[in-house]
């Protein structure tokens, strides 16, 4: 009678000695896609503080125009400064282009693109934040305007870079120390 009320509720008979049986093992949880984070590109050489060349995993070289900046030419005012600063924050530095159709930068023609640092600072803006290019609004599609704008009117305020003496925002004329007559 014992094994027959055993049975109906459920009970085992056996003695089970050491622990109790295990749980089943919950069902895998399949975690959803993750996204693929957009190929970041070395720094191989910088043309001027809006154009560089970056080297991608296939070995080809890209150039990328920085949209939204104009930087001014080598010979121009501000231009040598303008330079150096863009080859000391970019060469050798790992950058994650964004283009306006989100595709990567091709290897045939200049793509422009957003440029973005290892910390997650937009290129253009810490460029314009720190006069070292001007905001060119024509050349923006798809760019983050009004933080462009913004760093453009900080450095503005500050007479910072070529906002400052000599140049006083002229990025398009030559230096004072190469117009200069003998």
């Amino acid at each position: 009678m014992l094994f027959t009320l055993a049975t109906i509720c459920g009970l085992s008979t056996e003695k089970t000695h050491g622990s109790p049986a295990a749980k089943p093992a919950p069902a895998a949880v399949v975690p959803a896609k993750a996204a693929t984070a957009p190929p970041a590109y070395p720094v191989t050489s910088v043309i001027d503080g809006g154009t560089v060349e970056v080297t991608g995993a296939d070995g080809a070289r890209r150039r990328i125009t920085v949209r939204g900046l104009r930087a001014p030419s080598v010979d121009a005012c501000f231009g040598t400064e303008s330079f150096a600063w863009a080859a000391e924050t970019l060469i050798g530095t790992k950058v994650t282009p964004r283009t306006s159709s989100g595709e990567p930068p091709g290897t045939v023609g200049t793509t422009d693109a957003d440029l973005i640092l290892p910390d997650g600072t937009n290129y253009a803006v810490a460029a314009l934040d720190g006069g070292y290019a001007s905001y060119v609004a024509a050349d923006t599609p798809g760019a983050p305007v009004p933080p462009l704008q913004r760093a453009e009117r900080t450095a503005r305020s500050a007479e910072a870079g070529l906002w400052g003496p000599p140049c006083h925002g002229n990025a398009g004329g030559t230096s004072p120390a190469t117009s200069a007559s003998p």
